[in-house]
């Protein structure tokens, strides 16, 4: 600021001192031009201060903004700064993340190509699969037709090793479809299919049923049943039968029976059945071919089956099945047995379950309480 006074202050004294001498003028002249230039240079001096103080102000403000500028600048380098350090670490964080994207790449690049490789294997596996299930379905078709063409019966089952009693399939001849059947596997040698079962039980089963269900058949192989009259023509169409009864009455004492000729025809002929050659081994009388004294018949040999909406006995004006039951048999005119009617508790009903000739020189009415008829080819 004190050059800039220096300055000005020199530069009106040389106006002054630039001024022409009038050695003519007289003092009062140079006097009131002494004044004048006194009053011109106060006035520059005023202008003079003026323009300092102007120029004060500017300095003052350019000073302000210096300050603020500074501290802008010090801000914008705090700033800066603060950028440049989150940009360290934003770089220092992205090529972090960058190096786990690369390894998630690189673990998912692998895991495709063991996907690619299981896809690979799983595939030859299904093939095998597939190729193994085909095999399968050929054996298991093999399998089907050799028990279809050596499975007809309980007798075949024994040969090919099945020593126990139980519940099994066979296929009687001719048939594609299997059915269950108890086979007696330990009486007389076993090898016995049963198709008929009576025995005591809390829920009886109910005999009284129309001539579809016992050509059907019908019931549990594992409690009371009967197998079917299409499964007994199936299974004896092919050679007479060997048939066994065995029976215990209400006192619990066991007979049996055996007659060595049995077969049943086919539904055409109502199921006719063929029973003859009564066993003299047999503990129990001849309840199926025995003709008694009067030449009546009671046996059911020859006899079509008979239910009670099917009635195909001798019995002129009734139905024996109706009359003594509701069961189905190959009833004459009756019976000497009657094994499908309920079981009863009493010798004496008629309508219950029951047979004659308990002995073969023992002629009396016995009710039954358990029964199985069953067959074999001997």
């Amino acid at each position: 600021m004190w050059p800039l006074k220096v300055i000005l202050v020199c530069a009106c004294w040389a106006g002054i001192s630039t001024q022409p001498h009038d050695p003519q003028q007289s003092r009062l002249t140079r006097r009131d031009a002494d004044q004048r230039s006194l009053g011109a240079l106060a006035q520059s001096q005023n202008n003079i201060l003026n323009m300092l103080q102007d120029t004060k102000s500017i300095l003052e403000d350019l000073r302000q903004d210096f300050v603020e500028y500074k501290d802008e600048k010090e801000l914008s380098q705090e700033t800066i700064k603060n950028l440049l350090q989150h940009a360290d670490v934003r770089d220092e964080t992205i090529q972090k993340l960058t190096a786990e994207v690369q390894e998630k790449v690189t673990a998912m690049e692998e895991k495709d190509a063991r996907v690619q490789r299981l896809e690979e294997e799983n595939q030859a596996i299904r093939s095998t699969v597939n190729q193994m299930e085909e095999d399968l379905a050929q054996v298991e078709n093999q399998l089907h037709t050799l028990k279809r063409v050596t499975q007809w019966d309980c007798a075949q089952l024994l040969l090919q090793g099945y020593t126990e009693n139980g519940v099994y399939s066979i296929y009687p001849r001719n048939s594609n479809k299997s059915v269950a059947v108890w086979c007696d596997m330990k009486t007389d040698g076993g090898g016995w299919t049963v198709f008929l079962n009576r025995v005591q039980q809390p829920q009886q089963l109910n005999f009284s049923e129309p001539w579809q269900a016992y050509a059907d058949g019908f019931g549990d192989p594992s409690a009371e049943y009967w197998l079917g009259n299409k499964h007994l023509h199936a299974i004896t169409k092919n050679g007479p039968y060997t048939l066994r009864i065995d029976a215990q009455n209400l006192e619990g004492e066991k007979r049996f029976g055996k007659w060595l000729q049995f077969s049943i025809g086919d539904e055409n002929s109502m199921f006719k059945i063929k029973v003859s050659d009564y066993s003299t081994e047999s503990t129990l009388g001849d309840v199926l071919t025995e003709v008694d004294q009067n030449g009546e018949k009671y046996n059911p040999n020859g006899m079509k089956f008979s239910t009670m909406d099917q009635d195909n006995d001798r019995r002129e004006g009734k139905s024996c099945s109706k009359s003594f039951g509701y069961g189905g048999w190959w009833y004459n005119n009756c019976y000497r047995l009657n094994p499908t009617a309920p079981l009863g508790n009493r010798n004496g009903d008629n309508t219950k379950a029951r047979l004659y000739y308990w002995g073969p020189d023992m002629y009396t009415v016995q009710g039954i309480q358990a029964l199985q008829l069953k067959i074999r080819k001997d």
